[in-house]
């Protein structure tokens, strides 16, 4: 996935990259795991897009997200 100030681009259900649209500047969003409401969408989010639409989370639960994958990887992966 890659996000811009200018534009999103994440992996649609087709396996394609596909432009999401970023919310307005000054357009309210909030953490989908936390809650937490920003204004502007900060570039250490994680804009991520699927069935449930697009979706962002705050760097912390992004840092937690990669921690929790990161150690379901069997030790072999390493």
């Amino acid at each position: 996935m890659f996000h811009s100030r200018l534009v999103t681009v994440a992996l649609c259900p087709a396996g394609h990259n596909c432009p999401v649209a970023d919310p307005e500047p000054s357009e309210r969003v909030s953490c989908s795991w936390c809650g937490t409401s920003v204004d502007g969408v900060p570039v250490t989010w994680t804009v991520q897009s699927g069935a449930r639409g697009v979706e962002y989370l705050c760097e912390r639960c992004t840092r937690d997200n990669v921690r929790k994958i990161e150690g379901s990887l069997p030790t072999d992966y390493w």
